[in-house]
């Protein structure tokens, strides 16, 4: 019985994921409704607050079980380097895949609630797995804190990647991939 309201969970926050991204490629974060997320995914109001407090945390939670998939695809190595151009190479495949959505979406949102959300959620990202490497092993200046280089490498990805999406990716995703290796060199 468990396993079978756990399927029923996920299967719901898929809907309400699902509907909430797709909604936010035709509007803007701060004017889609609960009521209008709930349509959407065919689910009532009481379900939704159910399993979630507001469209923000619903938002989040999207957010952090993207984020979940992307690193599960890759294998965690003792390299930080490594491991971190792999992870780039999935996000860059997931963003050329869904690149009209995505770009419609920066359109939508430009400098709103979407974009804080991502950033933090991204530095918060760099900054568990600052953490999980051995400090002698990042390359980087140990008087430089955790916390500013999750802020610099997440603004300088999310910038390049926004500009990316913005030119309607004419710049191939092989050379942009290319120009993210260099620049982590």
């Amino acid at each position: 019985m468990a396993q079978k309201q756990d399927l029923r969970i996920r299967k719901t926050h898929k809907f309400l994921y699902a509907a909430l991204f797709d909604l936010m490629e035709h509007k803007p974060f701060n004017e889609i409704s609960v009521t209008d997320i709930c349509q959407k995914a065919m689910v009532h109001r009481t379900t939704f607050y159910n399993h979630f407090e507001d469209k923000y945390h619903l938002l989040r939670c999207a957010i952090e079980s993207m984020q979940e998939e992307f690193i599960s695809q890759i294998s965690r190595s003792e390299e930080p380097h490594a491991f971190y151009l792999a992870m780039i190479d999935q996000v860059l495949d997931h963003l050329y895949e869904n690149r009209m959505a995505y770009s419609r979406m920066l359109r939508a949102n430009r400098g709103g609630d979407i974009t804080r959300v991502f950033h933090k959620n991204i530095v918060q990202l760099l900054l568990d797995d600052f953490n999980h490497f051995p400090k002698n092993s990042l390359r980087h200046p140990a008087e430089i804190p955790a916390e500013a280089l999750a802020e610099f490498y997440t603004g300088a990805f999310f910038s390049l990647a926004s500009w990316w999406l913005e030119h309607d990716t004419s710049i191939p995703k092989e050379e942009l991939r290319r120009y993210v290796h260099e620049l982590l060199q």
